[in-house]
C-alpha cells in the first residue's frame, strides 16, 4: 500500500515540541552560495490528506544578483509520529508546483528526506540527500509549472516517536545573468500536480509518496492534527 503525504500550510502543532531544531539539516547542501527563502516555512505538517481545493499557499525565494552556484532552502515539512520501523529504500515520488519569473534562473527543485529523533534532537539518517537537481528546469509560467519526479531512497531505522522530515531546496548551477529573480514553490491545495501540467497558486497539492505502507504512532489515521490547513 502506498503512503502519500501532502505538504500542508499549517504548523505541525501535534509535533511542535518534537520537530527539528532551527536551521536546515541537509549534509549535502548547501553548496555554493547559500540563501534561505524569505519567511521560511518551518516545521509545517505533511499528512495523508489533501488540502482545501483553493487553500494552497506558496514560498517565494528571491535569488541574489549572482551567476554563482546557488542552493536556496525553501522550507521543511514534518510527518506525524512514526511507529518503530525500517523504511526508505526504493522509489519515492515527489509531485510539486513551481515557477520562476525568468528561465535565466536555471532553477531546479531538489528534496532532502530524513528521520528526526526528538528524544536526542538529531538526524537518525538520510533517506535522500544530494545537491543533484531533479526533473526538468522550473518553468517560467504556471501553465507548465507542475512536476512529478522520482528518486531512490535508502533504508533508515526509525524508533517509535520519530518523525519523517522533508526539506525542499532550489538548486541553480548559475544564472545566465546576474540579477535578483523570484522563484516560487506552491503547496497546500487540493489538486495533485502532473508533470509539465498546469497549476494555480492556490490549488497545487504538492506531495511526497512511497510504495511503503508507513505505520504511525497510535495506528494509521491518528495523530494528524488539524486537517483544515
Amino acid at each position: 500500500m502506498t503512503t502519500k503525504l501532502y505538504l500542508r500550510t499549517a504548523v505541525a502543532s501535534e509535533v511542535v515540541n518534537m520537530a527539528p531544531t532551527v536551521n536546515e539539516k541537509s549534509s549535502a547542501k548547501p553548496v555554493g552560495t547559500f540563501l534561505e527563502a524569505g519567511s521560511i516555512a518551518t516545521n509545517l505538517h505533511m499528512i495523508p490528506v489533501q488540502g482545501p481545493t483553493s487553500g494552497g499557499s506558496n514560498r517565494v525565494t528571491a535569488t541574489p544578483a549572482s551567476t554563482a552556484h546557488l542552493d536556496m532552502y525553501v522550507g521543511r515539512w514534518c510527518s506525524p509520529r512514526l511507529e518503530g520501523q525500517t523504511f526508505g529504500a526504493g522509489t519515492w515520488t515527489f509531485g510539486f508546483g513551481a515557477s520562476a519569473v525568468d528561465i535565466r534562473v536555471n532553477g531546479f527543485i531538489t528534496p532532502t528526506l530524513y528521520i528526526w529523533r526528538p528524544k536526542t534532537k538529531s538526524v537518525v539518517g538520510f533517506i535522500y540527500d544530494t545537491d543533484t537537481p531533479l526533473s526538468s528546469e522550473i518553468a517560467a509560467v504556471l501553465t507548465t509549472g507542475g512536476r512529478v519526479v522520482t528518486f531512490t531512497g535508502s533504508d533508515v531505522a526509525a524508533k517509535g516517536g520519530d518523525l519523517l522530515v522533508l526539506e525542499v531546496w532550489i538548486h541553480s548551477a548559475g544564472q545566465d545573468t546576474a540579477a535578483a529573480r523570484d522563484i516560487t514553490f506552491y503547496y497546500g491545495g487540493g489538486n495533485d500536480p502532473t508533470n509539465g501540467g498546469s497549476i494555480t497558486a492556490t490549488t497545487c497539492a504538492s506531495y511526497i509518496s512511497t510504495a511503503t505502507n508507513l505505520v504511525w504512532a497510535g495506528g494509521n489515521g491518528g495523530g494528524w492534527g488539524d486537517r483544515s490547513a
